[in-house]
């Protein structure tokens, strides 16, 4: 590695596995950070010196083209912000699965397309925060493991395209200690041991041995599941 920072943009930044990626690389890395609450976001980039923000909506049209406006040079792009549901097949509205699928699949899509010019030309990478449901599902993850499952297809597609010059990895949780999964077990009515939950920090250091790999490496697939539970 050079002596000048790489520059990494991570999506979802200010929570759960975002916020834990945030504060493993911040110290090795220049981070650009998205999420949609701008005043946690200028919270979180006030302790770290080598951060900026970029508050965003990534299920709005235009929002892909101005982030991509707003980056000079970049490296590393982490798509990692996503969202739940946990509902039966024939509970789902159509609302509720457009919304899903757009912040899950569309809005990765997009805004790795909007910054693959730059990518390309650093020879850099990209990170699919993926889940253990992008490879399976079952009662209530109908929508959910459906919205992996395709973020799933369009990495592999995206690997395909884009081998020699970029280098597309996926990582998949099991399940991670973050307000997100206690929601889902909460509709659910599943009770929670935080006990039997991958901490965050677990899945960051997964996210640094992917950029850190060696430039004859892809990374492709890493899957991190609890150890207990």
């Amino acid at each position: 590695m050079n002596n000048q920072k790489r520059t990494v943009v991570i999506t979802g930044a200010t929570k759960g596995i975002g916020l834990a990626m945030v504060k493993e690389l911040a110290s090795d890395y220049a981070l650009i950070l998205v999420a949609r609450d701008e005043e946690a976001l200028a919270d979180l980039c006030a302790t770290l010196p080598q951060a900026r923000y970029i508050a965003a909506d990534l299920t709005q049209r235009g929002t892909p083209a101005r982030i991509a406006a707003q980056v000079d040079t970049l490296d590393v792009l982490i798509n990692n912000a996503g969202i739940e549901s946990v509902s039966r097949v024939d509970e789902g509205t159509w609302d509720e699965w457009n919304q899903v699928l757009t912040l899950n699949v569309t809005a990765p899509a997009m805004l790795t397309q909007a910054l693959l010019p730059k990518l390309r030309k650093a020879q850099g990478q990209v990170i699919m925060v993926n889940s253990g449901a992008g490879r399976f599902s079952g009662p209530y993850l109908g929508l959910y493991s459906a919205s992996k499952h395709a973020l799933d297809a369009l990495t592999k597609a995206l690997r395909a395209e884009e081998r020699p010059t970029v280098r597309v990895s996926a990582i998949h949780p099991g399940r991670v200690d973050t307000p997100m999964q206690e929601r889902m077990y909460q509709v659910s009515g599943k009770p929670y041991d935080a006990e039997e939950h991958l901490r965050p920090e677990s899945v960051a250091k997964a996210a640094r041995w992917i950029i850190e790999a060696t430039e004859d490496a892809c990374v492709e697939e890493v899957h991190v599941r609890p150890q207990q539970g």
